[in-house]
Formats: C-alpha cells, structure tokens, sequence
C-alpha cells in the first residue's frame, strides 16, 4: 500500500489508498467485543493499519450476515440475521445488538483495536445478502478503455 501511495503521489494525484477486507479475516467475531484478526492475517493487518493510521484513512469491510448464517444455522436466528424486529438480541457488555450486521461490523472494530489500531474508520464496502450463492469466480481479463479486451484469462476458480 505504500508503494501504492508513493506512485500516485509521484504522479501528482490525491487519491487515498486504502484495500478492502472480508470478514473472514477475523477468526473470532462472537461476541463482538472478542472480534479479533486470525494468525495469519494479524500480521499483515497490522502493517496495513500503520498504513492507514498514519494517512488517517479508513478501512473497507465486507460484511455478509448471509455467509454467518449459512455457517451457524443453529446458533444465528435467522431474524437477528435479517434485521427482523424481534425478542432476538445480543448483549456484549454496554451494548446491545439488535443485527447480525452490526454486531460483524463491531467485531472488526475489536479486532481493529487488539493490533493497536483502535482509530481506525470502517466503511462498509460490500454487504447484505448474496442473490445467489457463488460457486465459481471467473477472471475475464482486462480491457481497453473502449472496452476491447486485452487478453483473457480463461481460468476458473
């Protein structure tokens, strides 16, 4: 990302760079307050919310209360997950959750703050419920301005 930063700085631009995460980087989101980065990706998350803290930019999210439901049908109503009003709430210390969505949103913040970088913005980027389960990712190459392909890649993933 700083390299990112340093090339459009070169180039006279003032764009923000930041990079867009899913929440499967978490390994922990339940309770929220326990949210926390996985191992793996503590690391690299530190490194890039130094980057971050320092341009005082946000973070991007990805947040699917479907993908949470879809994995923990028993332990996640399915009204908290849909924003259903309901008797369905969660209560992690002061605060009270009444949203599968929220409550995923809170628990990066957590994880935010466990590598130091409790100052750090979210903005959601992605998120709600999928119109179809994905099965497969294509990459269909890249393309010319007017839209005439560059090449194409054809590999499915």
């Amino acid at each position: 990302m700083e390299n990112l930063a340093a090339a459009v700085a070169a180039a006279n631009l003032t764009i923000p760079v930041s990079t867009v995460i899913s929440m499967r980087t978490l390994s922990t989101s339940y309770p929220p307050s326990a949210g926390e980065f996985s191992a793996a990706a503590k690391p690299i998350m530190a490194q890039i919310v130094r980057f971050l803290q320092s341009e005082k930019y946000h973070l991007f999210l990805q947040v699917f209360p479907y993908f949470a439901r879809e994995a923990y049908p028993v332990s996640v109503d399915l009204d908290f997950a849909l924003f259903r009003p309901g008797k369905t709430a969660v209560r992690d210390g002061g605060r009270t959750y009444l949203n599968l969505f929220d409550s995923m949103t809170d628990a990066a913040y957590a994880a935010l703050e466990k590598v130091g970088a409790g100052d750090v913005g979210i903005v959601v980027a992605e998120g709600g419920t999928p119109q179809w389960k994905m099965l497969k990712q294509q990459h269909w190459g890249m393309f010319y301005p007017n839209l005439t392909q560059v090449y194409h890649l054809n590999k499915i993933a």
